[in-house]
This record gives C-alpha cells, sequence and structure tokens, in this order.
C-alpha cells in the first residue's frame, strides 16, 4: 500500500513537472 502511494505521488508530481515546462515553452 506504501509503495502504491509512493508510485501514485511520483506520478502527479512528474505530471505537475510537465506541465509547467510546456507553459513555459508556450510563453
Amino acid at each position: 500500500m506504501q509503495n502504491m502511494y509512493t508510485s501514485l505521488q511520483t506520478h502527479v508530481i512528474v505530471s505537475f513537472i510537465h506541465l509547467t515546462l510546456r507553459q513555459n515553452d508556450r510563453m
């Protein structure tokens, strides 16, 4: 369960960074 939660957290962080990079590139 702990591993699953950590994996989900990592996925959210990576998605957030990817979104930020896309917005930054657009500007």
